[in-house]
């Protein structure tokens, strides 16, 4: 599997109080979204964040699109720095 690199890293708060988490790629962006999201893993920005890494990784849309996407979904949150 090959991995959609980001141009830069975006560094995001996990479930864990004081942890952050640096992600690099739309493959570990996923995994962070499954297991790690914050807050409440519904709603619409939610919903297009996941659907914006998965076209992602079938390289429908580049990875830098995709961390977009997952950006606003964490500055809705508050859990992207």
């Amino acid at each position: 599997m090959t991995l959609q690199w980001w141009t830069l890293p975006v560094t995001i708060e996990t479930r864990r109080a004081g942890k952050y988490l640096t992600i690099d790629s739309a493959e570990k962006a996923a995994e962070y979204m499954l297991a790690e999201w914050p807050g409440n893993q519904t709603g619409k920005l939610f919903d297009r964040a996941k659907q914006a890494l998965i076209d992602a990784h079938d390289r429908k849309i580049s990875a830098d699109e995709a961390v977009g996407v997952l950006g606003c979904s964490g500055r809705s949150g508050n859990t992207l720095l």
